[in-house]
């Protein structure tokens, strides 16, 4: 932050106040300056009372630590076996739930074979011999997607109390140069909740249902159940059959995942300003403007918790959870311009009403997945009682 030009009009204004701290000797009676309060030498000023600060900006960020692996797999995984019935489109062994076809000897140059059996009438179909045999299998999928989080922020404020110790001198007419220290205090804490990583899983389980059929060619077929052997003889039907199949869906499980990412952010802000005032008084009143260094002390903890959970097929449960937390102690810097109306309401007591604009250096924090930035410059305004000696 360039502050030459402010830091040049502070020297200025001390400069001033030192040149009046000699202004204000008034010659007795006898001859030399008698002593009287706020001539001839500093007025003195004490005040304390009340503040309300705004903060420029307090924003919150955070990122998700949950992931589909974090989750571990909560369905059933992919895979299966087909029938074994074997290729459709060329001769085999073929093994069904209420029968057989094999190959024989001779299969390989005609392609039928009398190696076969069936268990039921029903698989007679007029000219056909049908066959069933079933498998299954099972598809999965998962998907998931996460994102960062840097929450706008916004404006905060608070109260505390505020002291404020000066001093002033007589300076031409009714001007009163002089300089100022005030500490005050106030808190600060803001929370953000949001959902920074959602996903989900699926598992789909079906059935396989082939029905292979054979065409007798007019060939009568012995009564169920019937088994022929490789040696035969028998009659002889056709190795390869006409095929059909059917997938049924028997299962389905679905799991939806959501992780939810809590961040709190709590500090105490204890500011000191050291600076030049002028003031012009008139009567009870006096008006006062003035431009000073600031330094903020910010005494702050950052905790962030996050919980992984899941909800679906297996019910609603907490899957995983993280949290963390740090603590430290921020000195920050700027420039603070002020003004203060007061009323003497009566002798050497007064009250006063404060207004400041603050330009603070931006601080920054983070632990882990989360963050804090805090701009501390903005307004305040207060309240005070002081007494004058």
């Amino acid at each position: 932050m360039k502050v030459v030009l402010p830091f040049a009009l502070l020297g200025w204004c001390w400069l001033v106040s030192v040149a009046g701290s000699g202004a204000g000797e008034v010659a007795g009676p006898t001859g030399p300056a008698a002593a009287v309060p706020g001539v001839g030498g500093p007025r003195w000023r004490v005040g304390l009372g009340a503040q309300w600060r705004a903060v420029e900006r307090l924003s919150l960020q955070a990122s998700p630590r949950a992931s589909l692996g974090a989750a571990g797999r909560l369905v059933d995984r992919a895979g299966g076996h087909r029938p074994d019935n074997g290729p459709a489109g060329a001769t085999g062994d073929r093994r069904y739930g209420d029968g057989f076809v094999y190959e024989d000897e001779g299969t390989a140059q005609d392609g039928g074979t009398w190696w076969w059996g069936y268990e039921s009438a029903s698989q007679v179909q007029g000219d056909t011999l049908s066959f069933t045999a079933e498998g299954d299998y099972t598809t999965a999928s998962s998907w998931g997607r996460a994102e960062a989080w840097r929450g706008e922020g916004g404006a905060e404020d608070g109260g505390g109390p505020v002291l404020e110790v000066g001093a002033d001198w007589d300076g031409p007419g009714d001007w009163r140069p002089g300089w100022a220290f005030s500490f005050s205090q106030m808190g600060l804490e803001s929370e953000e909740r949001a959902v920074l990583f959602s996903g989900g899983q699926q598992s789909s389980h079906y059935l396989i249902r082939e029905t292979d059929r054979y065409a007798l060619a007019g060939v009568v077929v012995p009564l169920a159940p019937y088994q022929g052997s490789k040696a035969g003889p028998g009659p002889v039907i056709d190795n390869i059959p006409t095929r059909s199949r059917r997938d049924s869906l028997l299962q389905q499980r679905e799991e939806w995942l959501a992780s939810e990412v809590e961040v709190n952010f709590a500090a105490e802000v204890y500011n000191f300003s050291l600076g030049t005032t002028l003031a012009w008084e008139r009567g009870r009143w006096s008006w006062q403007g003035g431009v000073g260094l600031e330094v903020d002390v910010v005494s702050w903890d950052l905790a962030s918790r996050e919980v992984l959970r899941a909800s679906g097929s297996g019910g609603e449960r907490r899957l995983a959870g993280w949290q963390d937390g740090a603590g430290g102690t921020a000195v920050v810097c700027g420039l603070g311009l002020g003004g203060r109306a007061a009323w003497q309401w009566r002798p050497g007591w007064e009250v006063a009403g404060l207004v400041k604009w603050r330009a603070m250096e931006r601080f920054e924090v983070s632990r882990g997945q989360a963050g804090a930035t805090l701009n501390s410059g903005g307004w305040s305004v207060g309240l005070t009682l002081g007494r004058l000696f």
